[in-house]
């Protein structure tokens, strides 16, 4: 046999091998990392708690929170749920321009005086080219 000839069996059979062994790459991993997440303090949709109370034994309407637009487009649409039957949404702003401020209202179920009624509002903005969905937890206190 040439020595050309030895070579290359000798390369064809290496490439074999390598093709026919696992190349110990990794096919997944699980990892552990610690995320701390920050709070914005001045976030594009702001929502604040307004009136946080209500007449007791009695259902109020309160304006609970405000809605501040600090997109730099235009917010359309603006829609909020309440979760809990004491807790139902009256009206929520249409829609809010760049800069603009408005409320949500809610009429609230009050029990006895010195009680409290809490709910989460889910809420929902959307515009052109932007959306947002956040939560806010808020208790009502009956006086």
């Amino acid at each position: 046999m040439k020595r050309t000839h030895a070579v290359a069996f000798v390369l064809v059979v290496g490439l074999t091998l390598s093709l026919a062994v696992g190349t110990g790459s990794f096919t997944a991993a699980d990892a552990t990392r610690d995320v701390t997440l920050a709070t914005d303090e001045a976030p594009y949709l702001g929502i604040t708690q307004v009136d946080t109370t209500a007449t007791a034994n009695d259902t109020t309407t309160v304006e609970l929170l405000a809605v501040d637009n600090r997109f730099e487009s235009t917010i359309s649409e603006v829609s909020v749920t309440a979760s809990g039957a004491s807790v139902a949404v009256v009206s929520t702003p249409d829609g809010l321009g760049v800069g603009d401020s408005e409320t949500v209202a809610v009429d609230v179920t009050c029990g006895p005086a010195n009680s409290t009624v809490a709910t989460t509002l889910s809420v929902t903005a959307t515009g052109d080219g932007v959306s947002v969905d956040t939560t806010e937890s808020v208790v009502v206190e009956c006086v």
